[in-house]
């Protein structure tokens, strides 16, 4: 809930939740080919937090969701296998800093060289004093190396990643710079207590000169409201995404947007254009009836995609052979004292 997104109550707390799926369905919901007697398992989300009423510092391994949207957020929509990360928060008046420096999961060359991947961002967001108005800027990072350990200038709040590049901090591989920032915007306006519009922009690449490159930007916009419909709770999203050819992908080494084959950002990754619609409606007080409906405009590349933006710039979008899709899913969620069971 955004519109408590600066409140800290004080507590000190942990948490711990696994996960266990069909040996054949491993690589694609969890990002791992194990695989004994048929299934495989995954901590999900193993943790330790402190808050009060002015920061908060968490350790271990959850799910990062960044950004104004709530369900398809383009910066870190939290829907990729969740990393072992620190996180860090202050308040200072209307503005929160936060800090978050993590590991991915590593990659490896066709000799065996283990290839180390780390992430880095720091963002800092304004609530407006009614809490109808919210505002952030940040920076994101992935960095990467056979023998790359925590960089100490990424974790600095105050210190543009830029900056590392000017002071030739990167690390540069034959395949090119291991460094893959992203800068990124978000606001979210409160129209009334029921509607709410949110924004988000991500600039991956832009360029300046005339390189002959395409931009890599990223735009996601939505709606939120929610009402009473035959006098149950009702809410909905109605969103545009547009992720440009070569957003989320880079040319060092596996510093692509992805974190074991899942993106990190957009759930359809780069090269792609999208609108959506989400409802979720209480049909009674413990049955819960969900509709998520996707027109999907997909070009060729994708996180696997090696890097090859020279000499795009004039490239229709999506990248051709475009396909389209369009997705439905709908599901009813039966609420228990015991659990929730959902068909």
């Amino acid at each position: 809930d955004h519109r408590d997104l600066h409140s800290f109550p004080t507590r000190r707390s942990s948490d711990l939740e696994s996960r266990l799926v069909q040996g054949n369905l491993s690589r694609d919901v969890l990002g791992s080919e194990y695989e004994r007697l048929g299934v495989n398992g995954r901590m999900n989300t193993a943790f330790i937090r402190y808050q009060d009423d002015r920061a908060m510092f968490q350790m271990g391994r959850a799910p990062v969701m960044w950004g104004a949207a709530n369900t398809n957020s383009i910066i870190q929509s939290g829907l990729a296998p969740s990393y072992d990360h620190m996180n860090g928060q202050i308040m200072l008046g209307d503005f929160r800093i936060e800090v978050l420096a993590g590991q991915l999961g590593s990659e490896y060359l066709a000799d065996g060289t283990r290839i180390k991947r780390l992430i880095a961002g720091h963002q800092v967001n304004w609530l407006s004093k009614g809490k109808s108005l919210l505002l952030g800027v940040g920076e994101q990072i992935i960095y990467t190396g056979q023998n790359r350990s925590l960089e100490l200038y990424y974790i600095n709040p105050f210190v543009p990643y830029v900056f590392t590049a000017f002071e030739k901090d990167e690390e540069n591989t034959s395949s090119g710079d291991n460094d893959n920032s992203i800068i990124f915007m978000y606001a979210r306006y409160n129209l009334k207590p029921n509607i709410s519009l949110y924004s988000e922009i991500i600039v991956d690449d832009y360029q300046l000169d005339d390189t002959g490159r395409q931009n890599a930007l990223g735009l996601n916009m939505g709606l939120d409201w929610g009402t009473k419909i035959f006098n149950r709770i009702t809410t909905g999203t109605i969103s545009y995404t547009r992720i440009n050819s070569w957003t989320y992908i880079h040319s060092g080494q596996f510093t692509n947007w992805e974190n074991s084959d899942h993106p990190i950002g957009y759930y359809y990754g780069p090269d792609v254009q999208s609108l959506g619609f989400q409802i979720d409606h209480w049909l009674s007080a413990n049955l819960l009836f969900k509709l998520d409906v996707q027109y999907v405009e997909k070009g060729i590349n994708t996180l696997q995609t090696e890097w090859n933006s020279q000499g795009t710039k004039g490239d229709p979008f999506p990248t051709p052979p475009a396909t389209t899709h369009r997705f439905t899913d709908f599901s009813l969620s039966w609420f228990t004292k015991y659990g929730i069971l959902e068909a």
